[in-house]
């Protein structure tokens, strides 16, 4: 939501998703720190570049603490190195939180990091 800062961001996901509101808070500082954004949290959309747009958005997905997370290019229109502090977000958060990521992805170098790869050819799955 461009009108609101991260944490209002955020937070909106967790009134969305019927969290108490007691858990606002801490759940709030909590995925934000988690994505490297502690000291950004009160900043606009439109005061925070393309990656820390985009650490938001995975701020707001885990906030509620899903135990899937599905990412579609998380690394599109982002430089090589935004992309590697994505993917290192995206570490932490399978360490920390036990969540599982299936992500979409052209990029070769994110396959490196994933824990499985399956590839897609014309609509089918093949052996990788």
């Amino acid at each position: 939501m461009p009108l609101l800062s991260a944490w209002e961001n955020v937070e909106l996901s967790l009134r969305m998703a019927n969290v108490p509101r007691g858990e606002w808070k801490s759940r709030v500082s909590h995925c934000l720190e988690l994505v490297g954004l502690g000291r950004r949290m009160h900043h606009r959309p439109f005061e925070l570049s393309g990656g820390e747009q985009r650490r938001v958005a995975i701020a707001k997905a885990i906030a509620h603490r899903p135990s899937l997370l599905l990412a579609d290019e998380p690394t599109a229109e982002l430089d090589s190195q935004m992309g590697a502090q994505v993917m290192g977000v995206f570490r932490d958060i399978i360490r920390t939180e036990r969540m599982t990521i299936c992500m979409t992805t052209h990029d070769p170098t994110i396959l490196e990091v994933a824990d499985r790869v399956y590839e897609m050819v014309d609509g089918r799955f093949i052996n990788s």
